[in-house]
């Protein structure tokens, strides 16, 4: 009888591992990796998360819109929908996908996940656990509906001690609603100790959530979390901590990203990061900002740590840049800034902003800065420092407001809040501060060799910073221990001091003012083959375009009211292009992707 029951049981097993199988090609190892060719044999990475997958073709996942019709939201009075694709992966992340997936180059097309709104995880993977690599994958044209952590490759990447985890050659594009730490890529990426590095991935996503919304990643938590050489165009609404690149950085390192798209949120809202408490190197900023509330910045919106946040030591933006617009309510927008909104340190942190400028305006209430809201060195012996930095947008509020900073605060005497070798020539208005509005506290508050140019802001006074023309702010003379030998150059007479980290100051030339703004249109934005420019009233008469090292890459006269310019053969990255209109010039920096 014994025998006959171990019989029947080893069939069962034979029978159940049979309908668990994979229906494809392949056996799962890393040497004979299953070969995905339907959306069916996708979902099958489900029957066993820890096994090697590839892409073999693209896969039209567009009846997924009509899988798992069933009770979405555990009530009974509504009716029943479908819920899509079931994400890859457990609902937590130690029961996440395992194994590898490398997509070969190929497509995934029109996937839909329409999970409740209290779920934890949803993506084509709801959580990758200790994931050796995914790469070379394009979703496209996706829809998913989710609660938390939610991206549309991954809701959650953990990679816990002595693992590390690559997610790399990976881009994105549809839409993602749910509430907190979502992103177009990864909702919430984890280090339990072991690396993450996220390379070379893009994402074009509509986002809709509450908290931590980033274009790419929703919230980065780790130390030994890396995210290099990727962009995000996404358009980004939320509440609070929104970021076109990234919602809140936390001790990652992110380094050669840009962000394209617009950010709409309440607090902490940046073109690039929400809330940094990391560090982020060389990386770029180009949408416009809508912070409603407070804490809006063009790249980032709050730079620095709370009292209630883990221990970090230093946290720092540095060789950044922003370019977008920040907008806030009028009546209640606080801390706005065109390139952050709070620099702040708490806990015996240093909190750094160091050779980093922008040229977007900033507009809110109180406490507005053409380059920063608020530098604020706050509770238990933090320090805050904005250095070798500067703005050309004007800035616009109510109450202190100012061509740089709106405000520089200082809690205790043995602080210090620095703000050093920095400029502003964006106007402000004769009611408002040429460079600095409002500084309050302790004795640690310092503006050390700054200046403004009186032609540009039309400011009559400054709490700090020295006053200089136009002619003085293009004389290096003027700028007392500035070093020009390795961070700022000038051309004597014709430029002001730009930062060598970002031109070549042996081919420098004078980028003129912008003096008209009037319809001429360039489109598209971002460019990839061609660019148009037309004008419906005035006739163009020349075009150049200058690239990020100051150096003029095109140049044509034209005599007309529209031109079409090839851009194929021009490398990816930033142009300023300049259009000559009846003696009147429009200035417009386009992306070439």
């Amino acid at each position: 009888m014994l025998k006959i029951a171990t019989i029947i049981t080893i069939a069962f097993c034979l029978s159940l591992a049979s309908a668990l199988s994979f229906s494809g090609n392949g056996s799962g190892t890393e040497s004979d990796p299953y070969q995905i060719t339907t959306v069916e044999q996708l979902q099958e990475m489900n029957d066993d998360l820890s096994a090697h997958y590839i892409l073999m073709n693209d896969i039209d996942a567009s009846d997924t819109r009509n899988w798992n019709v069933g009770d979405h939201d555990n009530n009974a009075a509504t009716a029943d929908v479908a819920m899509g694709f079931e994400p890859v992966g457990g609902t937590a992340h130690i029961e996440g996908f395992q194994g590898t997936l490398d997509g070969m180059g190929f497509e995934i097309k029109r996937l839909y996940i329409n999970t409740p709104r209290n779920s934890y995880g949803s993506g084509l993977f709801s959580h990758i656990y200790n994931v050796d690599v995914i790469r070379n994958l394009r979703i496209s044209e996706a829809e998913i509906k989710a609660g938390d952590y939610v991206g549309i490759l991954a809701g959650e990447a953990f990679c816990n001690k002595n693992n590390s985890t690559t997610v790399e050659n990976c881009t994105v594009d549809g839409k993602v609603t749910g509430n907190d730490e979502l992103g177009g890529l990864i909702g919430s990426v984890y280090s339990g100790g072991g690396t993450i590095k996220i390379a070379n991935c893009s994402s074009s996503v509509e986002i809709t959530c509450s908290w931590y919304g980033g274009g790419l990643i929703g919230y980065s938590k780790g130390s030994v979390i890396q995210i290099i050489d990727s962009e995000s165009s996404s358009f980004v609404k939320g509440k609070n901590h929104i970021g076109g690149f990234v919602g809140t950085n936390s001790r990652s390192i992110i380094s050669n990203c840009a962000s394209y798209g617009s950010v709409f949120g309440n607090e902490d809202v940046g073109g690039f990061v929400g809330t940094n408490k990391g560090i982020i190197s060389d990386c770029d900023s180009f949408g416009d900002v809508s912070a409603e509330e407070k804490h809006g910045g063009g790249f980032c919106g709050c730079n620095g740590i709370s009292l209630n946040s883990i221990k970090i030591d230093i946290i720092k933006i540095y060789h950044c840049r922003s370019f977008g617009d920040v907008i806030s309510d009028k009546f209640d927008g606080l801390s706005i800034g065109g390139f952050c909104g709070l620099n702040i340190a708490v806990d015996s942190v240093v909190a750094i902003i160091e050779e980093c400028f922008c040229e977007g305006n900033a507009i809110g209430y109180e406490s507005i800065g053409g380059f920063c809201g608020v530098n604020d060195a706050d509770f238990n012996e933090g320090d805050a420092y904005i250095i070798n930095c500067y703005s050309t947008g004007k800035a616009e509020g109510y109450y202190y407001t100012a061509g740089f900073c709106g405000e520089l605060l200082c809690f205790l005497h043995k602080q210090i809040s620095e703000i050093r070798n920095c400029y502003s020539i964006g106007s402000v208005g004769n009611n408002y501060s040429g460079f600095l509005s409002r500084s309050h506290g302790g004795a640690g508050r310092k503006i050390t060799n700054c200046y403004y140019d009186i032609n540009k802001t039309d400011a009559t006074s400054s709490v700090g910073g020295t006053p200089k023309t136009t002619a003085e702010m293009m004389m290096q003379s003027t700028f007392e221990n500035w070093d020009f030998d390795n961070i700022w150059c000038i051309v004597e007479g014709q430029t002001y001091p730009q930062l060598q980290h970002f031109v070549d100051c042996d081919t420098l030339v004078s980028v003129p003012e912008i003096i008209y703004e009037g319809n001429i249109n360039i489109f598209p934005i971002p460019v990839s083959d061609i660019i148009k420019i037309y004008s419906d009233v005035k006739i163009i008469r020349n075009v150049r375009i200058i690239n990020i090292l100051g150096n003029i890459v095109f140049q044509i006269d034209v005599n007309g009211k529209s031109i079409e310019i090839p851009f194929e053969g021009f490398p990816a990255g930033c142009y300023l292009v300049q259009v000559m209109s009846e003696n009147k010039l429009l200035n417009k920096y386009i992306i070439k992707r």
